[in-house]
């Protein structure tokens, strides 16, 4: 009776821990995933892409195309918001828009929930009329980046993570993914700057989803610029510019812009640093206006996921 006891015994023992691993994988259907460097690598080998999603008031111009792994399971994921350059100008954004699409999808295979927002253009030949359009558009960024923080406090459609929202723009988009990183309070302005501001829309602007917050955790900025480093403070997200040396349309240095000089990455870079800000640069040397969203940078979108998965930690 002996031998049929431990027999017994044995094939419990591997019938119990048949059930244990398969309870553990059921409890966590993406440990593998993670342990495979989901964030950093292509791990999912199809994605989900809905279409025209609206996430603004006016359905025309705010829409945006959503990107996620296809069979994720994760209750909560990192979200990377992505708004397109062109100058805002109507005519160039749509050819923007799909510069940007390699990126939106390098980026959902890797494992993050990616938003590639539209956003308003307008006129752009006087200081005034740019002006109109910069803020316009900053003021739909926002929009896009309240509209996730809403979902997940409510319908939660997209699961996203509220507290590990990215944004990222080239050109324009950068510009105004600058602004937003950079200025959270009107405190932070100087009293001719709000008084701009409050002959627009505000700090926040009124294209949807009031209530929540527009902050980010972190910003990247393709060829972009901005006005005042001094906005630039200690404590702000962690920046990661891209920039081509030889960028005749948006200088790596400084050019003059409407809104006074404008600094480019170089200068932003050396600011942050000064501040103690977290920060990642990536100098194409001979580069167009476009190499940073383009196969100029061949390592551009793997240093972007290396980025943004150094800045996940909440």
């Amino acid at each position: 009776m002996k031998p049929l006891f431990n027999s017994i015994s044995i094939a419990i023992i591997i019938l119990s821990n048949l059930v244990l691993g398969s309870c553990i994988t059921e409890k966590n259907p993406d440990l593998e995933m993670q342990s495979n460097k989901r964030y950093l690598e292509s791990v999912f080998s199809t994605i989900d892409i809905s279409k025209d999603v609206i996430y603004g008031n006016q359905a025309e111009e705010h829409w945006m195309n959503v990107y996620e792994p296809h069979g994720d399971r994760l209750s909560s994921r990192p979200l990377v918001i992505l708004a397109p350059g062109g100058g805002f100008d109507p005519s160039l954004i749509a050819h923007s828009y799909n510069l940007m699409i390699p990126l939106a999808k390098k980026l959902a295979h890797a494992g993050y929930l990616v938003a590639l927002i539209n956003y308003r253009t307008g006129e752009t030949n006087s200081s005034e009329k740019y002006k109109k359009a910069f803020y316009s558009a900053l003021y739909d960024l926002k929009a896009a980046i309240r509209y996730f923080r809403k979902d997940a406090a409510t319908e939660n459609r997209y699961r996203a993570d509220s507290d590990r929202i990215f944004a990222g723009g080239w050109s324009a988009g950068a510009q105004i993914g600058l602004f937003n990183a950079f200025v959270n309070s009107s405190d932070e302005l100087s009293p001719s700057q709000l008084t701009e501001l409050n002959e627009y829309e505000g700090l926040e602007g009124r294209s949807g989803n009031p209530g929540y917050s527009s902050q980010v955790s972190g910003i990247i900025a393709m060829a972009g610029n901005m006005s005042d480093l001094s906005r630039i403070k200690t404590g702000d997200p962690p920046i990661m510019c891209i920039h081509s040396d030889t960028d005749y349309t948006v200088r790596i240095d400084t050019q003059s812009s409407p809104f006074g000089t404008a600094y480019g990455s170089r200068p932003i870079i050396a600011k942050a640093l000064e501040v103690n800000i977290k920060t990642h640069f990536i100098e194409i040397k001979d580069g167009t206006h476009t190499a940073p969203i383009k196969p100029d940078c061949p390592t551009c979108f793997d240093e972007i996921l290396q980025f943004i998965w150094e800045n996940l930690e909440k």
